[in-house]
Parts: C-alpha cells; structure tokens; sequence
C-alpha cells in the first residue's frame, strides 16, 4: 500500500497526461497533469472515453496508435489535437505500449503545443530566408549582370577614345620634331602633356573597371624590390622637386633582394601613394619607407609607408577617402584635379592579393598612407646579373612594313612615325587585303591592329600563319586600342608575337622595332614557339 500510494505521488508530478486503459473492460484511469494542460480534472474524466477530446480530424490517427497497442505492434509518436476545457487547442504528442500481460495499454501524452508553434515559426522564417535568398540571387547575378555590361562599355569606350587619341599623342610628336618657334614649341608640349594626362584618367577609369569586375590578372615574377621602389622614386623627383620638397626613401635592410609577386601592381600603388603626397604637400618632405612586417621561411610580408608634411586629412574623412571619385575636400578636387580613383584602386590591388591599406593622419599635420603586401621568398637569394640594355638605334632604314589600320589618320601618323625612323611602308586597309598583300609580297614587320571591319586583325593573323605553314614567321605586332585584360593573351593566342598599345608613342614604337628588327624570321618563328 506505501509503494502504490508513492506511485501516485510521483505520478501526480508528472507534467505528461498519463492513461491506463484496461482492455478487457474498456475501463480507462487517468493520471499526470490533465487538470495543467487542459483543464480537467481526471476525476472528471475516469472511467470514461476521452476520444471526445480528440480533434474529430485527428481522432483516426489516436484509435490506430490504440489499436496497435492493443495487438502489441510497435508504435510511433503519434501527435493529435486536443480540445481542451476553455475550448483552446492544444497539440499533444502520445506515445503507448502494451502491458506484458497483454491486459493494458498505457497512453502517455506531452504538450507540445509551445514547440509545435515554434516549428511553424522556424518554417515561416526559413520560408522567408529561402525566398529572400533567391531574391538575392536575382539581384546578385543582376548586379553581374550589369557589372559585365558596364566593363563592355569601358572597353568598348576606350578603344573608341584611344584611337583618336593615338593621332593626338602622336601627330604631336611629329609635330615637336619639326621647326618650330618657341610659341609654337611650348603650345606643342602642353598639348602633349594634356593628351599624356587624358591618357592617365583613362588608364584609371580601365584599371578600376577591371579591378571591380574581378577580372584583372595578377603576375608572380621574381623581381628586385629595392630597384622597383627606386625606380618610383626617380621618377617622382622632378616633381617633388618642381614643388621645392625632399623626396627620400629607406627599405630595410632585412628585406631581401629579391621576392617573388606582382611587381608592376606594387609599383602602381606605390606610385599612387607618393604621387597623391607629392601633389597634397606644398612645403616638408616625403619620405617612403619599406620594412618587414613579418616573415616565415618561404614567405614575407612588407609593410610600405609614405610620410608627407602636407595638409593632412580630418579623422572624419580618413576612411572615405579610399571610396572611387572620393577626395577629402571638394576643393582638392579644384586644387589639384584627378579622379578620386588613385587611392580607390591601391585598395583594391592591396585587398585582392591578401594585404590591407590605411592612413594615419592629422589636419595640418600630415599623413602616414601605409600598406601591407605579402610576397614568396625564392629558393635562390643571390643577386643576378642586370642585363645590359639594349642600344638605342635612332633609325631602321632597311626593314619593310605592313601596316594594316583601317582609320585613315592613323594609318597617316604611322607611316610617317615609321618613315621618321627610315622604315619603307605600305598599308593594308583591313585584314582582307593583309592577307592578300602577305600571300604576294614579304613584310620585315607587321604592324596589325585588331579591331577593324571586314576581317578583325585576329582573323587575318590566323589566316597569315596557316599560309606560313611554321616554315618561315613573319613578326606580327599588334597595334590597338583594346587595352583591357586579356587582350594581350587573345592577341598572342592568334599568333602574333607582341602587343603595342594605343596611343602609341615613337618611343614605344622604336622598342618594338628594335625587339623585332634584329631577329631573322626563322629565329622569330623559334622565338614565338618557345613563348
């Protein structure tokens, strides 16, 4: 009698609706917490059929889990809904089994209406999380979408801008390399030097576009660090000292002659940076610095700073500044000109090969831009030898070349560029009538540009080729305006042997005649070969 009336007790606080149901009368006895969660009194419901509280849509579900029981097979939790005595509805999940002796089956119920209710929310808000992520999706490859559509329009832009500007740059030095009185001659410099500046705010405005579409490429050379930063430095020094400023700088000397890593990405950041001090300082010095942040056995990551003396930047401004088309005051913009891309660009190159960039800085006293730049450390640390650079040659009277352009003012400045420097010249009007000339006559160089109508330079190098048959190869240069990434490796792919890109100085011109001049067409089919 103390064990049954302790069973009772414990089964009193129990928190689940308990029911022994005896089957061969039917008899039903209650236990747990009926009065809790539904507001009767088992008292209430002994003896009696409780299928009255079942959901009359859920009262199949519970006489099978009964039924089962009965007969001993094993069931499952089965959940049904309850009415209870204030008329709510509440979930109850049962469980039952059988007595050994196969006389009762025992009914255990738990409320779980709080859960069920927080599984339904659970399902709206993962709903909701699945229809906003497809939202998302749509308006990420939107955002592609026009990211691609815009990149297309830069490019497409700029070669529509370089073509023209190829004749300014270039009609211009042709024009400085004739008698001129001084009036003239200094007309003729700053136009050369406002076309040389249209021509940087291009290049930027290319350099973003390719950096924000992901799709710039970045090179892993071996290159010597402490001649690529004093190479930056010689050639900001005139301007540094046209502004009566010092102009230094100190690498550590830890660092390691030679790394490994994109060595024209650094420069161009760098450049950025002590361009940007130069042009915000009007009195003091600039000064780079260049030291090892850290450094494992194959790796070494560079910390470079440049300190100025100029106006500052106001703590508000220091991290708007890296935004595109962004200056810390609209009267620099007046003051100084420029994109307000620099800086924008020189965080995107810095954070896409794993470094980080920032300025310390007060308002009238200066700023710190600072970045950091990881690079391989090569096996080899030894210095190797500078190669000698190659003669400078002012004129290449015996080459014959092609010039296949179908823009009627280029094809004029460059064949008087060419015959400057002793060339003789013919011109192709389209890679149709390339092809035709090449099959006929034989060219010392081909100067190709690739967008043209007809039949596109790339084309018309394919064709050129497969007549060569790899017996004999022609030097094929090509002469174009595209100067988005990638251009360069269609360009080689079809078989040409070098990119000159527009707008095209004499100078650069000369350096890809001297590259190719010297070279028989045989070796140049073995020079293209091994490329």
């Amino acid at each position: 009698m103390q064990l049954e009336n302790s069973l009772e007790d414990l089964l009193a606080c129990s928190n689940d609706l308990l029911c022994i149901l005896d089957v061969p009368s039917s008899r039903l006895s209650l236990r747990g917490a009926w009065r809790k969660v539904l507001g009767y009194d088992p008292s209430e419901l002994e003896g009696k059929s409780i299928d009255g509280l079942i959901f009359p849509d859920d009262a199949a579900a519970f006489h099978e889990l009964r039924l089962r029981s009965a007969q001993g097979q094993t069931c499952h939790e089965t959940v049904v809904r309850c009415v209870a005595r204030d008329c709510s509805m509440r979930w109850i999940s049962w469980k039952a089994s059988r007595s050994s002796d196969g006389r009762r089956v025992y009914l255990a119920g738990r409320d779980v209406t709080e859960l069920r209710a927080w599984q339904e929310r659970l399902e709206q808000s993962l709903q909701e999380l699945r229809q906003r992520n497809e939202a998302l999706g749509d308006a990420l490859r939107t955002a592609r979408e026009a990211t691609k559509l815009k990149s297309e329009f830069v490019a497409n832009t700029s070669h529509e801008i370089r073509t023209p500007m190829n004749a300014v740059v270039g009609l211009t030095e042709l024009l400085l390399t004739t008698p001129l009185s001084a009036e003239q001659r200094e007309y003729a410099d700053m136009l050369r030097d406002s076309a040389k500046s249209l021509l940087s705010i291009l290049n930027d405005l290319l350099e973003f576009s390719r950096l924000e579409a992901r799709s710039a490429n970045f090179e892993r050379d071996r290159f010597e660090l402490r001649d690529t930063v004093s190479a930056v430095i010689h050639l900001m020094y005139p301007r540094a000292l046209a502004s009566k400023l010092t102009l230094s700088c100190f690498v550590s000397p830890e660092i390691p002659d030679f790394v490994v890593g994109d060595s024209r990405r650094l420069r161009q950041v760098l450049l950025n940076l002590v361009s940007n001090a130069i042009k915000f300082t009007d009195t003091g010095k600039v000064v780079a610095n260049v030291s090892v942040q850290s450094q494992s056995a194959d790796r070494i990551t560079l910390r470079f700073e440049v300190e100025d003396t100029g106006m500052g930047i106001a703590v508000e401004n220091q991290e708007r500044i890296f935004e595109p088309f962004i200056q810390a005051e609209g009267s620099a913009t007046r003051r100084h000109g420029g994109t307000g891309l620099g800086l924008a660009i020189s965080r995107q190159i810095v954070q896409s090969v794993g470094g980080s960039i920032g300025v310390v800085s007060q308002l009238y006293k200066g700023s710190t831009f600072w970045f950091t730049m990881p690079f391989e450390v090569p096996e080899s640390k030894r210095r190797e030898p500078v190669p000698e650079p190659e003669p400078e040659g002012t004129s290449f009277p015996a080459l014959r070349i092609l010039v296949v352009e179908d823009n009627l003012v280029n094809q004029h400045l460059t064949k008087r560029l060419l015959e400057k420097e002793g060339c003789k010249v013919e011109i192709a009007s389209s890679g149709r009538v390339a092809v035709e000339v090449t099959a006929e006559h034989q060219f010392d160089i081909i100067l190709m540009d690739v967008q043209m109508p007809d039949m596109d330079g790339l084309t018309a190098t394919v064709e050129i080729r497969r007549r060569e048959g790899g017996r004999t190869r022609t030097p094929i240069l090509a002469l174009t305006a595209n100067a988005m990434d990638g251009d360069r490796e269609r360009c080689l792919a079809a078989g040409m042997d070098d990119y000159l890109s527009k707008p095209v100085s004499r100078e650069s011109l000369r350096r890809g005649l001297r590259r190719w001049a010297s070279r028989p067409r045989s070796a140049a089919a073995d020079l293209a070969r091994r490329d």
